[in-house]
Formats: structure tokens, sequence, C-alpha cells
């Protein structure tokens, strides 16, 4: 039997502002990588902006049990804690979330 990883992608814009630094639209694409014969739930999730100062964040979320299986309600609850306004940091007004399509060969290890 072959170990197959499987991966979803996901495009994620936000609209973020902040007190003393204006607004802005973040922009990043999320990986979620699922290794079904590791740890919890096997998933791993990377985030991927070319924007200063987010860059390249990867986030291990085997035993997050705020993920229940629904990736589109996982990032937009992700999305609002990360930029909640709180002690100064980004504040969320709105949020886009897409699903983006894989080749085949892009998700098959």
């Amino acid at each position: 039997m072959q170990n197959k990883e499987r991966k979803l992608q996901y495009k994620v814009s936000c609209n973020i502002t902040s007190e003393d630094r204006g607004s802005m639209v973040y922009e990043g694409k999320v990986e979620f990588c699922h290794k079904p014969h590791d740890y919890g739930n096997g998933y791993q999730m990377g985030i991927r902006s070319e924007q200063e100062p987010f860059g390249l964040q990867g986030y291990d979320i085997r035993y997050d049990d705020d993920f229940k299986g629904d990736f589109m309600e996982y990032l937009y609850k992700f999305f609002k804690r990360r930029f909640s306004g709180e002690n100064g940091k980004w504040r969320m007004t709105s949020i886009s979330i897409e699903e983006v399509e894989l080749a085949k060969e892009e998700f098959e290890a």
C-alpha cells in the first residue's frame, strides 16, 4: 500500500487595518499537507506571502482542536485570530478565501 500525501491549496486575501500603520490588503497562499499515517490528524499548514513582514510561515495543526476538517471555516477563524486588532495588531475588516485546483502530479508523493 502506498502512503500518499494529500495537498490542498487556497488563496487568501484580507483587508487589514492598523491604527499606526494604516490599511493594506494582505494576500497569501495557504497549503495544507496531509500525511495519513502521521500523528494526530496528520495535517500541516504553510502560508506564503510576498509581503513584508509576513513571508513564509509553517504551522503544525496535527493537534489543533479548532481544526475540524472544514478548511474554509478553519482559515476564516485562523485569520480572524491572526488579524484580531488586539494589542496593536492588524485588524481584519474583510476576507476572501478561494480553493486552488492542483494538478494531480502536484499532490502525489
